[in-house]
């Protein structure tokens, strides 16, 4: 019999990528470091990604990550549990809200990298909840408790408090439109 499997894959609509680019929306920042790639022609990512550093916005990132981890947090049940999913979004959306002000660049995909903003406690609390969630079933809940529940408060309110306090940039189309042509001309066949 025949067994029916899903693919999970994105094309590049150019000029909506660069679009999305000069708005500084997270999509195009996370698909560029994506470790997985099917097909790709010559550089086009590394070029893609290089441009892209001069169009990251640190507030309208930090905004969106905010969103995603109060989003994950509102699934909460009886104001202590929530799946480990939900949890892993939670955390993994802080750190990167985190990242973008401290650090000033564009958060990376992995939460290895993302982990190094925790004390080491913490990392040693998150990375317990990563091996968890890789053999816990989809909707298992947990409870967030003590130091990490006190640290996602904190943060989150902290977070908010800096994104708020940052710039709101705009972005000049110029160089989009540059490699935008550059790209046309190049792949044209």
């Amino acid at each position: 019999m025949y067994k029916r499997q899903e693919l999970d894959i994105y094309g590049w609509d150019l000029r909506k990528v660069l679009s999305l680019t000069r708005k500084s929306n997270t999509t195009p920042f996370e698909w560029l470091q994506s470790p997985i790639v099917y097909k790709e022609r010559d550089n086009f990512k590394e070029e893609l990604w290089a441009l892209s550093q001069d169009f990251f916005n640190c507030k309208t990132n930090a905004h969106h990550y905010l969103g995603i981890a109060w989003g994950a947090l509102e699934t909460m049940l009886g104001g202590d549990e929530i799946s480990i999913t939900k949890l892993s979004y939670v955390l993994r959306s802080l750190l990167s809200a985190k990242w973008d002000p401290d650090k000033g660049e564009i958060a990376p995909m992995t939460i290895g990298a993302l982990m190094t903003l925790l004390s080491l406690p913490l990392q040693i609390t998150v990375r317990d909840l990563i091996q968890f969630k890789a053999t816990a079933a989809e909707g298992t809940k947990v409870k967030i408790e003590g130091v990490l529940r006190a640290y996602i408060e904190e943060e989150f309110g902290r977070c908010s408090i800096a994104a708020n306090c940052l710039e709101k940039k705009q972005f000049d189309a110029t160089l989009l439109d540059e490699f935008f042509i550059k790209m046309i001309n190049e792949y044209d066949n």
